[in-house]
């Protein structure tokens, strides 16, 4: 199973020395060609995907569902507003757009590299984020508090969730922060690594944004890596055999002629450091 150690490879696997520009470029689009995207979707075929992607779009819904009745609750609780440490240092700034419409707006990415580069990881990847939702409803159901003192309300400054509260947006919903936390775990799933590069600096601007706007306290956003990363550990052990992106070894064509290939799969553990 592969630990942190093994993302933080992928990402920088095309930094050694001694590589060529052509090289570099190949390391870092890695699994993100046409040929791979054909690949991929050619394997798609498998007999019982359709079951399995049926399964996971229920177990998606009914994760939503849970967290509009878990929203519900805690926004019916009369909780006291509060402050820490770092957000009485930080400066209070307006970023409600950023946090609002660019992360409604970026979940449309994910939504392109999953379906163009991992077809086949479409169940375990709704699965893993159903779970990523039913552990976070439960988190804040246990954690009832209000929002930090000096909160910028998207609900009330921003069209959209202001038409999504008491559904899908909610005022008293801290503990953990799925702006910082669902971005980070598109990190830890992915293996392009220009793609973990995205979504991990995505991580980190949303979850600077949600604590500029007091949308979150700093807690909320901190332990968000380490939730979120407990998170993809508990799925891999629940969801791995719903994850084929190892049945079958990748082809890709060879750049001088029209011969094709097999590639070894980046690995899924760090190779030892050689003495």
């Amino acid at each position: 199973m592969p630990g942190i150690r093994y993302h933080l490879y992928v990402m920088n696997k095309s930094r050694e020395p001694g590589v060529t520009l052509k090289t570099f470029w190949a390391s870092l689009t890695r699994g993100g060609r046409i040929i791979d995207i054909k690949n991929e979707w050619r394997q798609v075929r498998h007999p019982n995907f359709v079951i399995f992607f049926a399964g996971a779009v229920a177990m998606f819904t009914l994760m939503f569902y849970f967290y509009a009745i878990g929203g519900r609750y805690v926004d019916r609780i009369v909780v006291p507003s509060s402050t820490d440490l770092f957000l009485e240092i930080l400066p209070r700034w307006d970023v409600t757009a950023v946090i609002s419409y660019a992360w409604l707006a970026l979940h449309i990415f994910p939504l392109i590299v999953t379906f163009l580069y991992y077809p086949r990881r479409l169940p375990y990847i709704m699965s893993t984020i159903s779970l990523f939702i039913g552990v976070r409803v439960i988190f804040l159901i246990l954690t009832p508090l209000g929002p930090p003192t000096g909160n910028i309300d998207m609900t009330r400054t921003t069209a959209v969730f202001s038409a999504m509260k008491g559904v899908l947006a909610f005022n008293n919903e801290n503990f953990f922060s799925g702006h910082t936390g669902i971005p980070f775990l598109f990190f830890l799933i992915y293996t392009i690594p220009w793609v973990k590069a995205v979504f991990l600096c995505e991580s980190i601007v949303m979850g600077s944004c949600v604590l500029l706007a007091r949308n979150h306290y700093t807690m909320d956003v901190i332990g968000a890596y380490f939730m979120t990363y407990a998170v993809y550990r508990i799925s891999r052990y629940l969801f791995s055999w719903l994850d084929t992106r190892k049945e079958m070894p990748r082809i890709v064509e060879n750049a001088d002629s029209q011969n094709t290939r097999p590639v070894e799969s980046i690995p899924e553990t760090v190779p030892e450091a050689q003495n």
